[in-house]
């Protein structure tokens, strides 16, 4: 029996590399910290109950955060973060507040190039301390703690090259604290036996696997000895050493994994009081589960779809049902990844939901606050949306409308002003406008506030594009070939649109980083010249010339996702005038190469991509609005798909989202139908 769920993945964007967990505003819910590389910051995301997280809050670092520790620095009873910034040879501490915030940042000085940190007693004086691993000059520093938050200046320990991340344990039975050190140069790891006072021996060294990165320890023999296990991301290996209790260990024994091991955690997932392994493998985009024999071997039992780039991993019970669950941090896919501890791609029969006339654009979220998620809706021929309060078992309430521009079509939602509330941002076609409604509370929003586009806007995105901390709004502008750039204030307001041209009848677009420069990038679709443009991000909220590359007859929609599993984001297009999709595989440099085609229905207009029946392949589902029907191609793993099925729904649908309406655990269907003037909604019911 396969011990996790699905994923459920959380945005979180510029690059997360590093996970804490912690009650940061004594809710006794679980709540979760993100170090995020690329934007200088940390988000927090508060914990709500039944493994959910929702608004997040951000908090600026110095240089390039990397890992961070949380405890209790100051004695104070409310929790603290402690982060390696890479960049800037220094350490953040953020001291907690207890309600979710925290002080304003204090540094301190390190070695070069800290990566890790790690908090614990290391001088017995019942006061926290730090140590970093610096991986620009080979050493650990240790910083003393006083009790309040503050600390002394560093003192260094060799190591061996390249330092990645270490752990603290008694490895030798005399009651101080050693570290054990990963050395990613040296294919080694060192042992810094510790002495009680806050000093360690010189380094002993153990050979391991090619390019060592995550080091954990574990009684994995039942000896009563610490073990330590680490990850190899050169060869595709972890290895395994026990240990004597002295401070030694056996010579290693290797497992196989995926590409690219990247961390690994131990617990006991199966229930047999045996410790067992959950490793990522970022190269796979893949989560593995190693079950241990409790003699210190282990035997391969499942393995799990992540999003992009797989990194940091924690454990925990986050839906309270007493079974282990897990949560991933995806540095590709700027995303954060929740497996439930426990889908074949059916569905139930549709249920239909009235909205205003002309409904053309769907999305849901929780504007309420009550952990269930709710619908939004944009009525073409009404110039209004629909709010619908969901009721947490998959149906839904009756509506209320707002009033927008001349007749909207697309509709995204983001906190704009950062308080903690879901704003809707909606294009308004005919008046070349967007619509920014801000949240008022209890599922309420203020009236619209319009800022200019060019000619007849369809689609709007919402990302940080230009790395202020801002959400900014990119809208593509179908009768003038272009796409409006909006640099968002913080506050909720925007500033004049910087405009961009690109192909012939925008239409679709979305932002992902296809080459692998940890800076956003957009795809385009381009209606009147059967392309898509691909425009590389620059970091600054320009965009370098875009690319195009040739679809089918009428491209409409477009969604990106690694359909054959070689690490690369590939793009797929619904093409109307030919009834077919079409997928264009990526490489690690924003091309793409070899289209593939899928007839599937007449009229193609919409697409979703998600793993429908939990076999860890990205599956898609196709909206056919000639022919009133959804298909599901269940995928292969390797860009190819199986013979679409069909589920009926009523005229002229437009659009989908998927989601976990009914909070079962299994991804669910909305669809809009345009000439119905009506939502139809397809619960998963997979085994």
């Amino acid at each position: 029996m396969n011990p996790f769920t699905a994923a459920i993945s959380y945005r979180i964007n510029s690059n997360p590399l590093s996970l804490a967990l912690g009650d940061f505003n004594n809710d006794k819910e679980i709540d979760l910290a993100v170090s995020k590389f690329n934007s200088n910051d940390v988000s927090l995301l508060f914990g709500i109950g039944g493994g959910i997280f929702q608004s997040k809050n951000t908090y600026p670092t110095a240089h390039r955060p990397w890992f961070m520790a949380s405890d209790d620095f100051n004695r104070d009873k409310k929790l603290d973060i402690a982060l390696a910034n890479y960049l800037d040879n220094s350490i953040s501490i953020l001291l907690g507040n207890g309600d979710g915030t925290f002080r304003n940042v204090t540094t301190y000085g390190t070695g070069a190039r800290p990566q890790t940190v790690l908090a614990n007693y290391f001088d017995s004086d019942d006061k926290l301390d730090l140590v970093v691993i610096c991986n620009g000059e080979a050493t650990v520093s240790v910083l003393l703690g006083n009790g309040d938050g503050t600390f002394w200046n560093k003192v260094t320990y060799s190591t061996g090259l390249y330092p990645q991340t270490m752990i603290s344990g008694d490895f030798n039975s005399d009651k101080n604290l050693d570290l054990v050190v990963t050395n990613y140069g040296h294919s080694t790891i060192s042992i810094l036996l510790g002495n009680g006072d806050g000093s360690f021996q010189n380094q002993t060294t153990y050979s391991v696997g090619t390019r060592p990165m995550t080091v954990i320890s574990d009684d994995f023999n039942s000896d009563n000895k610490l073990d330590v296990t680490v990850t190899n991301s050169g060869d595709g290996t972890i290895s395994v050493l026990l240990g004597n209790g002295d401070g030694t260990f056996r010579k290693q024994t290797r497992y196989q994994t995926g590409k690219g091991p990247w961390s690994v955690l131990s617990d006991d997932f199966n229930d047999d009081k045996k410790p067992d392994l959950v490793i990522t493998e970022n190269e796979n985009n893949t989560v593995r589960v190693l079950l241990g024999n409790g003699d210190g071997m282990f035997r391969y039992h499942a393995t799990y779809s992540a999003d992009g780039g797989p990194n940091s991993i924690i454990s925990r019970d986050f839906n309270n049902d007493n079974k282990l669950d897990l949560i991933v941090s995806n540095n590709v896919g700027n995303t954060v990844s929740v497996f439930l501890g426990k889908g074949n791609g059916t569905f139930e029969t549709q249920k239909t939901y009235s909205t205003g006339r002309s409904p053309w654009y769907v999305i849901s979220d929780d504007f309420n606050s009550d952990n269930k998620l709710d619908l939004v809706v944009s009525n073409y021929d009404d110039d209004t949306i629909s709010v619908m309060p969901g009721n947490g078992n998959g149906s839904f309430q009756n509506e209320t409308t707002y009033a927008t521009g001349d007749n909207p079509r697309s509709i995204i939602s983001r906190d704009l002003n950062s308080d903690q509330q879901l704003d809707l941002i909606v294009a308004n076609n005919n008046d070349n406008t967007v619509s920014v409604l801000l949240a008022s509370g209890n599922e309420a929003f203020s009236t619209q506030i319009t800022y200019q586009t060019g000619k007849r806007p369809y689609s709007v995105i919402s990302e940080d594009f230009n790395s202020d901390n801002n959400v900014d709004l990119i809208v593509s502008n179908y009768d003038d070939d272009t796409i409006s750039v909006l640099l968002g204030n913080g506050d909720g307001t925007f500033r004049n649109q910087t405009i961009i041209t690109i192909g012939y009848g925008p239409y679709s677009i979305i932002s992902n980083d296809f080459n692998r420069d940890h800076q956003l990038d957009l795809v385009v679709t381009n209606r009147r010249d059967d392309s898509v443009s691909v425009l590389l991000g620059k970091g600054d909220g320009t965009f370098r010339k875009h690319t195009t590359y040739l679809t089918g007859r009428d491209p409409q929609f477009v969604t990106s996702g690694d359909f054959n599993n070689d690490n690369q984001l590939d793009l797929v297009v619904a093409n109307s005038r030919d009834d077919s999709i079409c997928i264009l595989f990526g490489k690690d440099n924003g091309t793409f190469w070899n289209r593939k085609f899928y007839v599937v229905g007449k009229n193609p207009v919409s697409l979703i991509s998600a793993d429908f029946n939990n076999d860890g392949q990205l599956d898609l589902v196709v909206a056919n609005s000639g022919e009133n029907n959804i298909k599901l191609l269940l995928g292969n793993g390797n860009g190819t798909f199986q013979t679409p099925r069909s589920y009926e729904t009523s005229s002229g649908a437009i659009f989908m989202i998927s989601g976990d309406f009914n909070r079962d655990n299994k991804t669910d269907l909305l669809v809009a139908n345009r000439q119905s003037s009506d939502v139809n909604a397809f619960m998963n019911i997979c085994q």
